[in-house]
């Protein structure tokens, strides 16, 4: 019988299992991101309008990722675990209890957090007005104040995912991955409703407001979910906590990491603003399309694997940590390699599909079609950097990260600035590629010289060309069926393109598939061996439903 509440609070006990319900959740959430996308673009266009939304995102967006994405929970999550160590006892409903100085730690860090936050948010607000100009310097004096009147909504969002990552970063040490994953979804559910009834009666500042409900309940679903592990809030503020000055001198490298990731991307806006109107929008609108791939493989087992990594340092067993960062390497390129290529091959059907609707024009569509081509390039190796970054993590070394993404930042944007002059907004995607492949190559090759530990050795590299392989053979059969699909079928309808984007991938992921069973790939081997399980048990079901029928 099913069990929804061991779904809910079970633990992951593998890198795999973690990543499959990471994974399996994400691809939810990343589909319900695309029909959030689907919906803007349909109401709004690739149109200043939209600019204008994404635009105000990208200083509440800086405060979050500075303060609170990785940053926070690379730093948190080895602590926390460490205080764990001797706190977890069993009651005899087997529900985990964590010890009253791991949660005197938590509150620290709650306290702390939201100070800082707060603070910082209120400096940005009164300053946004000076600050916005120099973000956008494409927007007119309307498109400005616009923008600036939706940040000021949105610094509540930061704040709500500020308290958000820290109970998340509980329950990944906990190896409960479900309601993690699921709080995305909140998220970008409550985006989707600021944009279908906010929109009308509020404006733009409509969509600000589903953002900002969003995130409360982004923060509200998983700290209900840790209060079943026993937190009680209290207010504990102190500076001097050990623990919390080993988040600090953790945390910090990584924040610098971070905000030279977060300057990145406002180049990008920066850059983006001076184009086409509209440029801003479908640089966005891209991104979030090859997103889905390294969230939903790249992230998903990565954050599966950091626990594992961190577990095997402290307990110095690097043979197995080594095993596992292999494992998982793998794992990332056997998934994001052929799916790179089935969105490269059926980038036309896709955007057709997902944004072909509404005030979305021809010009954007192939705008959009061009910088997904860029992009795919490249999901791979951004896959693999969110990997080695946490072994860097794993192994309580955040600085070296720091350095390598500040110099692949540096790359970005002086090709950023020459290659959109002749490309315009896909030349931003053509330089965002290319460094983040050089970043990823920097990172493997300072992390084995570092550490004296190989990753890139023959076995590795006999996988990954098997992948290839298998990859090009799906690649191939991904554009026949497409070219003989859009022969016989046409292609002038939402349900023909479908279909023709369907079958072409169902083909490619079948030949996939099989190939690389037939070379033994693990993970090939747990799909196929589900699915015949499945089929077994239904069948199973069936001939005991027939044999009940013919004893009655």
């Amino acid at each position: 019988m099913f069990n929804l509440k061991a779904l809910f609070s079970g633990e992951s006990k593998t890198i795999f299992n973690g990543a499959v319900i990471i994974g399996g959740i994400s691809i939810v959430s990343k589909i319900i991101g695309l029909f959030r996308d689907r919906i803007l673009v349909s109401e709004f266009g690739a149109s200043s309008s939209l600019d204008i939304y994404y635009a105000a995102f990208r200083i509440p967006d800086f405060i979050y990722n500075l303060f609170v994405l990785g940053a926070l929970s690379a730093s948190f999550i080895p602590i926390f675990s460490k205080c764990c160590v001797a706190g977890t006892n069993q009651q005899d409903n087997n529900q985990e209890v964590v010890s009253s100085q791991s949660w005197h730690f938590v509150n620290i860090v709650i306290n702390t957090l939201l100070f800082v936050l707060i603070i910082v948010s209120l400096v940005l607000i009164f300053f946004l007005p000076a600050l916005m100009p120099l973000i956008t310097p494409g927007f007119t004096a309307d498109q400005l104040d616009k923008t600036v009147s939706l940040a000021r909504i949105m610094f509540l969002s930061p704040i709500f995912l500020g308290l958000s990552g820290i109970f998340g970063g509980v329950l990944q040490s906990f190896k409960r991955f479900f309601i993690y994953s699921l709080s995305p979804i909140i998220y970008n559910i409550g985006i989707m409703v600021g944009a279908l009834l906010l929109v009308e009666p509020f404006g733009l500042n409509g969509l600000a407001i589903g953002v900002v409900s969003g995130s409360a309940f982004h923060f509200l679903i998983q700290f209900f979910a840790v209060r079943n592990f026993g937190f009680v809030y209290n207010f504990v503020f102190d500076l001097k906590d050990k623990n919390l000055s080993e988040v600090f001198r953790l945390m910090l490298p990584r924040a610098l990491s971070l905000g030279t990731q977060q300057l990145n991307f406002l180049m990008m806006t920066i850059i983006a603003s001076t184009l086409a109107h509209g440029s801003l929008s479908i640089f966005n609108l891209a991104d979030n399309l090859q997103s889905f791939p390294i969230g939903v493989f790249g992230i998903s087992l990565a954050m599966a694997a950091f626990p594992v990594l961190v577990d095997d340092t402290v307990h110095k067993r690097m043979d197995a940590f080594v095993n596992s960062l292999k494992q998982t390497f793998i794992s990332i390129l056997f998934f994001t390699i052929p799916v790179s290529i089935i969105i490269f091959i059926l980038r036309a059907q896709i955007i057709r599909i997902i944004f072909g609707t509404g005030k979305f024009d021809w010009y954007a569509s192939v705008t959009t079609i061009d910088t997904l081509a860029f992009f795919c390039i490249s999901i791979f190796a951004q896959s693999l950097i969110h990997l080695i970054i946490r072994a860097f993590y794993a192994m309580k070394e955040t600085f070296v990260p720091f350095i390598i993404g500040f110099i692949s930042v540096v790359i970005n944007i002086i090709l950023s600035l020459r290659i959109s002059a002749e490309l315009g907004v896909a030349g931003l995607a053509l330089s965002f590629t290319i460094s983040s492949i050089i970043y990823m190559i920097l990172l493997i090759i300072v992390f084995e010289m570092r550490y004296s530990l190989q990753i890139v050795d023959y076995g590795l590299c006999k996988r990954v060309s098997q992948i290839i392989v298998a990859s090009v053979a799906l690649g191939i059969i991904v554009q026949a069926v497409k070219y003989a699909i859009g022969l016989s079928l046409g292609t002038a309808t939402f349900v023909e393109v479908a279909v023709q984007g369907g079958l072409a991938s169902l083909a490619g992921l079948f030949t996939y598939f099989i190939i690389t069973y037939k070379m033994k790939f693990q993970e090939s081997e747990l799909a196929i061996g589900h699915i015949r399980s499945l089929l077994l048990k239904k069948s199973f079901e069936t001939v005991k439903i027939s044999s009940e029928k013919i004893g009655d």
